[in-house]
Order: C-alpha cells, then sequence, then structure tokens
C-alpha cells in the first residue's frame, strides 16, 4: 500500500452512513488522511485493527463528521508525527474517547484530536459528575513522563469545567464513555 492510497476517498460525501472495513495492519503515511472528512450522515466508524501507524495515517480521517457518536477502538502502542492530528476535530456528536493510556508517543501525534467535539467533556476535577480517569499518552524516555506537547490542543474547544484547555495539565477526567482496544 502506497502513502495517501486512500486520502479523500470519501470527502464530503454525505450520503454515506456507514463504512467499509479498513483490514490492513501495517500503515503508510497519509493513507487513510481525510477519508471520511466531512461526511455529515456517517454515524459508525469502521473498527481500526491496525497496530503499525504511520505518519499522519488517521489524520483528519473523521473531521466534520457530524452524525460520528461513537469513536473506534485504537489499538497501536506506538505512534507516529501526526497520526491521529485532527482525528475526530469538529465532530460535535462524538460522545466517546478511545483510549490511549498505553501507548508511547511522538510529537504532535494527537494535536486537536477532539478539538471543536463539544460533547466531549473534560475537568481537572474528580466528582460524581467526572469520574473517568483519562490517561494521556507518555514518552519513550527513561522516566516514562507524559507528553504534553503530543497532547497539545487535543481537546480544544470541548466541553466541561475546562472546555479551552491547549497545554494538557496531569491529572484530566471525563464523563464520557471511554473505548478499549479487545484484548488478544
Amino acid at each position: 500500500m502506497d502513502g495517501y492510497c486512500f486520502d479523500d476517498l470519501f470527502y464530503n460525501n454525505d450520503l454515506l452512513a456507514s463504512c467499509p472495513d479498513l483490514p490492513i495492519m501495517n500503515l503508510t503515511p497519509y493513507c487513510y488522511f481525510r477519508m471520511f472528512a466531512g461526511c455529515t450522515s456517517l454515524t459508525t466508524p469502521p473498527e481500526l485493527p491496525a497496530e503499525n501507524l504511520a505518519d499522519c495515517c488517521y489524520s483528519q480521517m473523521f473531521a466534520n463528521c457530524i452524525s460520528l457518536k461513537k469513536c473506534p477502538a485504537l489499538p497501536a502502542k506506538t505512534l507516529e508525527r501526526g497520526c491521529y492530528s485532527g482525528m475526530f476535530d469538529s465532530c460535535s456528536s462524538l460522545k466517546t474517547l478511545p483510549y490511549l493510556g498505553d501507548a508511547i508517543s511522538v510529537s504532535g501525534c494527537c494535536s486537536r484530536m477532539f478539538s471543536y467535539c463539544g460533547s466531549i467533556k473534560i475537568s481537572d476535577t474528580l466528582d460524581d459528575e467526572y469520574k473517568y480517569e483519562y490517561k494521556l499518552l507518555k514518552l519513550n524516555n527513561e522516566d516514562n513522563s507524559y507528553d504534553y506537547d503530543a497532547c497539545k490542543c487535543m481537546f480544544y474547544v470541548t466541553g466541561g469545567n475546562i472546555p479551552n484547555l491547549q497545554i494538557i495539565s496531569m491529572p484530566i477526567y471525563t464523563c464520557n464513555e471511554i473505548i478499549y482496544p479487545e484484548e488478544d
């Protein structure tokens, strides 16, 4: 599979309500870039089983899919530059978050991933409403610290009590369901 092979394939197709299977396990740069972006009728995403990602492979894949309510599980453990950047940007009906807590990040991998997703709610306080801790990405370094750069603007203009968060501080909490990858 070559880079850019499926980019913009269904771009702005407002009649597409469901997706084809995407079984490819080894992705190439930009392969699914904006594949479903602007598909305003899309309600169900495909499964994304790939564990070997590439630069910007899922970048803006579902941007502006305003009917999408649930995200797919994201099982990859090693992320690449921009792989999830803008993936769900402006998906205003999205009510779930993919679990990323075990992944190792690189710079910019999740930038603007959920920006303008008003149904995603985050908080810096654990309470009865915000009862799920959302684990952020860790760097591949000796102290296993969190990657603030990779998550920059991840939740820009979302809901909750810190709606304009641009640089993530630890820990954060959500009231949204978290989608976990299936165990092998």
